[in-house]
């Protein structure tokens, strides 16, 4: 099974959502689902490698990462 896990948050933290989120997407990898974490990158965000992800969160599984680049809405 593949999963995409659309997210809200571009940059790591320790807020409970992201925290919940990462381990979600690691238990469901470690499970046998192929799992990508879908979040923004606004101009000024760092690019996040699976590693740094897992590392961040202190999680283990293989799930990857993709970053789609926002750029902000003019009013």
């Amino acid at each position: 099974m593949r999963l995409i896990y659309p997210q809200l948050w571009s940059r790591l933290g320790r807020e409970a959502d992201r925290e919940q989120a990462v381990s979600t997407a690691a238990a469901l990898a470690r499970t046998g689902v192929e799992v990508t974490l879908l979040v923004p990158r606004e101009p000024n965000d760092p690019r996040l490698t699976p590693s740094d992800v897992r590392a961040f969160f202190d999680v283990q599984g293989e799930f990857t990462v993709q970053q789609r680049d926002v750029g902000h809405v003019s009013p």
